[in-house]
């Protein structure tokens, strides 16, 4: 490894650990009981309900939460009814949201900042569910959840690559 990326490496990896991301991070750590030191970490079953929960109801700047892979209607089980940030944008596919649900969310939603965008299901685009997190001083935080058949496993992320998840997000959501 060259000076400039071994600089590169030491300096992103130390001031991380002071933004607001590595902070909420290091709440949720200890939530959950988790001792892992690194910057991200996995989770199972419950865990994941726990995580989102948190997340939700400790978290104030800009969410975008997809939901691909189940209709995003949840009702008055939706834990982002307990959010009260900056903005929250939920991305989801034609396929995975009819048109009762899409009524039932604008109505769910109708006394908050709340972006609801529909994507095409003829569209090619990644499709991961999860929740993106953007902190006022521009840190990232993603909520990753991959679909398995024993049950979802979580993954949570900071840095830059919770920042390429965020903005590859807002573009659809600009985009659409």
């Amino acid at each position: 490894m060259n000076k400039r990326n071994l600089f590169k490496k030491f300096y992103f990896n130390n001031i991380s650990k002071t933004m607001k991301s590595s902070e909420l991070l290091k709440n949720l750590k200890i939530a959950l009981n988790k001792k892992e030191n690194d910057n991200s970490f996995s989770l199972k079953g419950k865990e994941n309900y726990f995580a989102a929960k948190y997340l939700y109801e400790n978290f104030t700047g800009e969410i975008i939460a997809t939901a691909f892979n189940e209709n995003p209607y949840y009702g008055e089980k939706d834990l982002a009814l307990k959010y009260n940030g900056k903005s929250f944008s939920r991305i989801t596919s034609s396929n995975a949201c009819n048109k009762e649900s899409i009524e039932n969310l604008c109505k769910q939603y109708n006394n908050k900042e709340f972006n609801l965008t529909i994507i095409p299901q003829e569209k090619d685009f990644t499709k991961i569910d999860g929740m993106f997190l953007k902190c006022s001083d521009n840190s990232y935080l993603s909520f990753i959840s991959l679909h398995h058949p024993n049950g979802n496993i979580g993954l949570i992320i900071t840095d830059e690559l919770a920042k390429i998840y965020f903005d590859y997000y807002e573009s659809l959501k600009n985009l659409f």
